[in-house]
């Protein structure tokens, strides 16, 4: 049974200019956080070509980049994990790369509402195969997929040429980390 909210009229000014401030800062907080997000587009994409130019240049892959810019510097940080892929983004990094950066992982299970129902005859279900409807043993071990972009995968780029990485590291998008500090 779901409950009502009851609602109580509460004689309390402070309690007004609380929320009232609450819910300014709330608004804040979401604009501050969309610039935010654009500026992190935009030191990501400052830490990509500078990691890609060096590479063009001297032919070593660098994971990590201090910024140094009138008094503050800014980190950008390669990390050794990737964006989260669905069967379809596997099957094409598959087809563009083979099993270079993308892997399969298979994960079974026992459905336990079956397995319990058939306590019993778990042993006699190992044994015969007769004992359990075809549509029960069908649904006795579950399997869960998921798809992923392999780990170590950042350390491949450096083997590849120029354009290829570049196209790699589109196509794997490592997450990356930012700091900023002022120097």
């Amino acid at each position: 049974m779901k409950s009502k909210v009851k609602e109580i009229e509460v004689k309390n000014p402070k309690l007004k200019d609380d929320i009232a401030r609450y819910n300014e800062i709330s608004e804040k907080i979401k604009e501050l956080n969309k610039e935010k997000d654009l500026i992190r587009d935009e030191i990501q994409k400052e830490g990509k070509n500078t990691v890609f130019s060096f590479f063009k240049r001297n032919k070593v892959f660098v994971k990590s980049v201090r910024f140094l810019v009138d008094g503050f510097s800014c980190m950008f940080s390669l990390n050794d994990r990737y964006k989260k892929i669905d069967e379809e983004e596997y099957e094409e990094l598959k087809k563009k790369y083979k099993d270079e950066f993308v892997e399969e992982k298979k994960v079974s299970y026992f459905n336990s509402k079956i397995l319990m129902k058939y306590k019993d005859q778990i042993l006699d279900i190992l044994m015969k195969s007769d004992v359990i409807p075809p549509e029960d043993k069908s649904q006795l071990i579950m399997t869960d997929t998921t798809y992923l972009i392999r780990r170590g995968s950042i350390n491949k780029l450096e083997k590849m040429t120029y354009k290829s990485a570049n196209k790699a590291f589109e196509d794997i998008e490592p997450v990356f980390s930012i700091i900023v500090n002022k120097s």
